[in-house]
């Protein structure tokens, strides 16, 4: 980024985070969730401006971070308060089932930053750990406590070079979801495979798997986060 010779730079931490999704239940979470265009909702974003940083600074991306928290309800401390919610009785909710959905969600997905509409990065959710919050697990009432990665600023996806957004320059992120796809026998699983016949019955023995159905199945609380680290840039003069 120039600046006039002798000229002083005023930097400014400033992390932006959103919620692609957080709920109690089943869902109808989309394939595609596109991200900060939001504002002025402080329990999913801290957006102040859709799309957009403020005027006067230089937004500098250094880092992309992800992080999900899967609870499962089905034990006797949620009976009544949550007693509305079928605790996937049918669908086999313990603790093992909504740990699953940490997998749905690190390699059933993409992120994308995009600036300007141009995609600058796209990898799959595991490439940016959490870097922090809670993580490990444990036998009482169901309880699990797992996350993206592990709890360490060590341990988060920074970029050689940051990604820099200009005043006023829009930018977003999107996460996307993707099929699994179910092969023939005959296939090699190496990309050179022959998927089955359009199946006509929603059988298991025919169809894609979808992460995102067994996400949106899920009858417990979700909650997932994207964090863009980084910090605001502004020349403040001699």
């Amino acid at each position: 980024m120039a600046r006039p010779a002798g000229g002083k730079v005023q930097l400014i931490e400033y992390p932006l985070f959103d919620t692609p999704f957080a709920g109690v239940g089943s869902s109808a979470i989309g394939q595609l969730i596109n991200l900060f265009g939001r504002s002025n909702q402080p329990q999913f974003s801290n957006m102040q401006q859709g799309g957009q940083i403020p005027s006067g600074g230089v937004f500098l991306i250094s880092s992309v971070r992800c992080s999900a928290f899967f609870k499962t309800l089905a034990n006797t401390n949620y009976s009544v308060a949550y007693g509305a919610i079928t605790a996937e009785t049918s669908y086999g909710s313990d603790a093992s089932r909504m740990a699953d959905c940490y997998d749905w969600m690190a390699y059933g997905s993409q992120v994308t930053v995009y600036i300007n509409q141009n995609p600058q990065i796209v990898m799959p959710w595991w490439q940016f750990p959490a870097g922090g919050g809670t993580h490990g697990s444990n036998v009482v009432n169901n309880g699990t406590s797992l996350n993206n990665g592990v709890p360490s600023r060590e341990a988060i996806c920074r970029f050689l070079k940051p990604l820099e957004v200009a005043p006023l320059q829009p930018f977003t992120a999107a996460v996307q979801f993707y099929s699994i796809l179910r092969r023939s026998t005959a296939g090699d699983f190496t990309g050179n495979a022959y998927p089955v016949a359009t199946p006509t019955t929603a059988t298991a023995t025919t169809n894609d798997f979808s992460p995102l159905n067994q996400l949106n199945n899920a009858d417990g609380a979700k909650v997932t986060l994207v964090t863009l680290g980084g910090h605001i840039s502004r020349d403040i003069g001699g």
